[in-house]
């Protein structure tokens, strides 16, 4: 069951995920322009992660997000 295009639902839950053999709860945000995951326990949260790209500055040269030519 998906999302349908231009309802504007929003889906949210707790799942959890394994990273570097450890199991860590994460709040997940889906809408139809992205899926966000936030990390429940902010004491370990750090920014060492990887990101799909959407919080990249405009001097990354692998950005697609930024405007076409």
């Amino acid at each position: 069951a998906g999302v349908s295009s231009g309802s504007g639902a929003h889906r949210s839950g707790l799942v959890e995920v394994l990273v570097r053999e450890h199991w860590h709860k994460v709040l997940v945000n889906l809408s139809e322009e992205a899926l966000s995951l936030s990390c429940e326990d902010g004491e370990n949260v750090n920014s060492n992660g990887f990101t799909n790209g959407s919080y990249l500055d405009n001097s990354n040269a692998n950005s697609n997000n930024g405007p076409q030519a």
